[in-house]
């Protein structure tokens, strides 16, 4: 997969969009939040974040090297 990677390269986005993405979603402690591509983990910082506090969020990539910068 990854030598294909530039067919869609991981991209991050704002951290506004994040939030908006949360708000559309109605995130809420009672949730589980799962990210499918979660590249730098940006966005389940903000699901766990204060503003949101859901139960639990999960990060799935296939990017090794992603993977560990979000574990930092």
């Amino acid at each position: 997969y990854l030598k294909f990677a530039s067919l869609s390269p991981w991209v991050p986005f704002p951290d506004p969009v994040a939030i908006r993405d949360l708000d559309i979603a109605k995130a809420s402690p009672e949730d589980i939040h799962y990210e499918l591509g979660s590249g730098d983990g940006r966005m389940n910082f903000h699901a766990i974040d204060s503003n949101y506090n859901v139960k639990k969020s999960v990060g799935i990539d296939i990017d090794a090297s992603l993977i560990e910068q979000s574990n930092l």
